[in-house]
């Protein structure tokens, strides 16, 4: 995560000395375009679609006061990576988001939001890779530009990957310590036939982790895809519409995922 912890807002230091502020991220492009809004009856939901091909389901909830959940799904998740041969999905998991945002460090990044509820995790699906947050409606609108930043503008940061390949090396005889740590590591793999989206890397792949092969098999991956925002909480007061469309909405239209025939199947 980048942040979580309620507090008063401050402004972040950079390394110069000069304030860090939102408008320290790179643009997004001009506002985009709201083309429809669909309502989901039986979902209580609205589908809304923007110009650029971004598509959101917005449902507006108070159940849980001042909350607001987010869910941004873009690509194609497993199903865009090759189910033989090596890949880097597992680094993912670990360093993806702590490789920064466009030119910001992960530490400047926690400067930047400190005393927000200001955040961000990721995961990856079968059919689609996944940012998520949770937020509050007064950081709304600096949590959607984090998001879609971390899409249009990527960090490429070399040090979490290299603390990535040496805690996965640290890490690696343990994990087959015992039969229990042996099961709960390679299961996945097993049920999935020997599919290399679901088993765990070798020691040699994972001596082999480098900043440049990582930003090699992910920034692809970034690129691709359509994105679907999920927005789910209490929105009801805030100008959600201008938010998106200033976010999300502002980036360029994105091209499909490449195909790579690599279905998920047990």
């Amino acid at each position: 995560h980048v942040a979580r912890a309620p507090a008063q807002p401050q402004m972040a230091s950079n390394r110069g000395g000069r304030q860090l502020s939102f408008a320290d991220l790179p643009s997004l492009g001009r506002r985009g375009t709201l083309l429809s809004r669909t309502p989901i009856d039986r979902l209580d939901m609205e589908r809304w679609e923007l110009g650029n091909g971004v598509t959101a389901l917005v449902r507006n909830t108070n159940i849980e006061p001042n909350k607001i959940r987010i869910r941004v799904r873009w690509g194609g998740g497993r199903q865009a990576v090759a189910a033989q041969g090596g890949n880097l999905l597992w680094a993912g998991d670990i360093a993806l988001v702590e490789s920064g945002v466009a030119q910001l460090d992960q530490s400047q990044l926690e400067r930047l939001v400190n005393g927000r509820q200001i955040g961000m995790a990721f995961d990856v699906d079968d059919d689609a890779f996944e940012l998520s947050a949770e937020t509050r409606p007064e950081d709304l609108a600096d949590q959607l530009r984090l998001l879609a930043t971390k899409l249009a503008a990527p960090g490429w940061q070399a040090s979490p990957i290299q603390r990535a390949r040496a805690g996965r090396l640290v890490s690696y005889d343990l994990l087959r310590a015992t039969p229990m740590a042996v099961v709960e590591n390679e299961l996945q793999g097993l049920l999935y036939s020997g599919d290399r989206r679901f088993t765990p890397p070798t020691r040699a792949e994972v001596e082999a982790l480098t900043p440049r092969n990582f930003r090699a098999f992910w920034e692809p991956l970034m690129r691709q895809g359509p994105i679907e925002v999920q927005i789910f909480g209490d929105v009801a007061s805030v100008d959600l519409e201008g938010m998106l469309l200033n976010t999300f909405g502002a980036m360029p239209r994105r091209p499909a995922v490449r195909a790579v025939a690599a279905d998920v199947q047990p």
